[in-house]
C-alpha cells in the first residue's frame, strides 16, 4: 500500500503514467508540497540523502509490480498525482493517499507474506521483525492500542498517548488528537485546537508557529534558509543544520556531528564520528557488504550486521 505520510519515501496531465513515471512524479509533488506546506528547504528534497529514499522506494514498487505481488493502475495512478499536486496546505491528505493506494494495489492480505509495503493489501504494511520474507501486519484502528514494536495505525490517524486517534483538521481539538499530517496546521496550546501556525507575534514554542517558522526568544520568525544566520538547527529549515551561527547543508567533506551544542547532519553520505558529542566528516556510506561498525555507516536501506559486521539489507527480495 502506498501512503502519502510514510512517504516521506514517495500538473494533471491527459495521459495515464506507467509505473516509473509515476514513482517519480508522486515524490516529485510530495516534495514540492512538504517544501511548499511544512518548512523543508528545497535543498534536502534534491540531496543525495532523499534520492537515495526515492530510488529505493521506487525500485520495491516496481519490483512489487514485477513480481506479480502488486497491480498497477496507471489512471489511479494519475489521479493520485493529480490530488497530490492540488493539496492546501490546510487539507486532509486521506483522500490523495486512497487514490495511491489503489494506484499500486498489493495482492497479500494479513498474514501474508511481503518484501515492501507495495506487496501489501490496503490497510496493512510489511514486517520483517521476525524474517524475510515479511508478514503483512494488519493498520490499527482508530482507539487500537499502538504501542508494540512497528506499530502502524490505519491511514488518516496517528498514534496519541498510546492510542490510534483519527486525525483532524482546522477548528477541532487536538488534545487527544494530531492535526492533519503534514499539513500547516498546529495544535495551538492556547486554545487546544487546530489552526495555521503564526508567522510572526508572541509564541510558547514551534509548535505554536507555521511550520516554516521558529519560536526564536518568544517570537515566531521564519526559519533560516541555507547561508542565514541561527542560534540553533531548529532555526533553520527542515534538513538545514546550524553550525558557526550559519544555516548548512553538509555536503562530502563538510564539518558534521556537534558543532558547539548544535547537531549538523549530512546531507550527501555519511558523518564520520570519533566519539559521542564528537565533531566528523561527511564521508561516503558503506555499500552493501562494506565493513562496518554501526548502523549509521551504511548506505540507505542498509544496516550494519552486528554478527558479520557488514552492511546489510533487513528483508528485499531475492
Amino acid at each position: 500500500m502506498v501512503s502519502v505520510a510514510g512517504a516521506l519515501f514517495l500538473g494533471s496531465c491527459s495521459s495515464n503514467l506507467d509505473a516509473t513515471q509515476f514513482c517519480s512524479r508522486m515524490n516529485d509533488a510530495l516534495d514540492a508540497y512538504s517544501v511548499r506546506c511544512a518548512g523543508v528547504a528545497q535543498e534536502w528534497v534534491d540531496s543525495p540523502a532523499r534520492r537515495g529514499v526515492r530510488s529505493y522506494g521506487c525500485e520495491q514498487m516496481e519490483k512489487a509490480i514485477a513480481g506479480g505481488r502488486a497491480v498497477f493502475d496507471s489512471s489511479k495512478a494519475q489521479q493520485c498525482v493529480d490530488a497530490l499536486t492540488a493539496l492546501s496546505c490546510l487539507d486532509d491528505h486521506s483522500g490523495a493517499t486512497a487514490l495511491c493506494g489503489q494506484a499500486v494495489a498489493g495482492k497479500s492480505g494479513a498474514g501474508g507474506a511481503c518484501y515492501s509495503d507495495f506487496d501489501c493489501q490496503s490497510g496493512a504494511h510489511c514486517s520483517a521483525q521476525s524474517g524475510c520474507p515479511g508478514t503483512c501486519d494488519a493498520e490499527i484502528p482508530a482507539g487500537g492500542d499502538c504501542t508494540g514494536t512497528g506499530s502502524r495505525c490505519a491511514a488518516g490517524s496517528s498514534c496519541v498517548s498510546g492510542r490510534c486517534a483519527p486525525d483532524v483538521g482546522q477548528g477541532a481539538e487536538c488534545s487527544s488528537a494530531r492535526c492533519y499530517a503534514g499539513s500547516s496546521l498546529v495544535c495551538q496550546a492556547a486554545t487546544g485546537k487546530c489552526a495555521t501556525g503564526a508567522t510572526s507575534g508572541p509564541c510558547q514554542s514551534s509548535a505554536d508557529c507555521d511550520p516554516a517558522y521558529a519560536c526564536v526568544v518568544g517570537r515566531c520568525q521564519a526559519r533560516g534558509k541555507l547561508g542565514e544566520t541561527c542560534g540553533e538547527t531548529g532555526e533553520c529549515l527542515v534538513g538545514l543544520s546550524c553550525a558557526l551561527a550559519k544555516c548548512v547543508a553538509p555536503k562530502l567533506g563538510d564539518q558534521c556531528g556537534y558543532i558547539g551544542i548544535n547537531p549538523v547532519t549530512c546531507l550527501e553520505g555519511v558523518c564520520k564520528l570519533s566519539g559521542a558529542m564528537a565533531q566528523g566528516k561527511c564521508e561516503p556510506a558503506v555499500p552493501v557488504g562494506g565493513n562496518c561498525s554501526l548502523p549509521e555507516q551504511c548506505a540507505y536501506p542498509a544496516t550494519c550486521d552486528a554478527a558479520t559486521k557488514k552492511c546489510a539489507v533487513v528483508c528485499q527480495e531475492p
